[in-house]
């Protein structure tokens, strides 16, 4: 099976002076197992979200793919953007080759 990794992101306008990425997590390994530390204190409360990053690379190459649900069954009530995708492979030829985390 071809192993791709897909990641989604949208664009958001920064400051010149913010850092694109807030928190890296560090890579740890149990065995086999890949865990992922956060290096800042955070709580879990109720309905909350925290945004880390897992890597932070530069020179990721891919493929990047628009998309849009134009069914029409789906209908919106007005315009919908579309979804800007990179696809690439998780290995060293393409810039990555690290653990990620998989969905649930």
């Amino acid at each position: 099976m071809d192993e791709a990794v897909i990641v989604t992101a949208s664009r958001a306008p920064m400051k010149e002076m913010d850092s694109p990425v807030a928190v890296i997590a560090a890579e740890e390994e149990l065995g086999d197992l890949k865990l992922y530390r956060i290096p800042v204190p955070v709580t879990v409360a109720a309905k909350s979200m925290k945004q880390v990053a897992f890597l932070d690379r530069s020179g990721v190459t891919g493929e990047l793919q628009y998309r849009v649900s134009c069914l029409p069954w789906n209908v919106q009530d007005g315009p919908e953007g579309l979804r800007i995708l990179l696809r690439t492979k998780n290995d060293k030829q393409h810039g990555l080759g690290v653990a990620l985390p998989r969905a649930a």
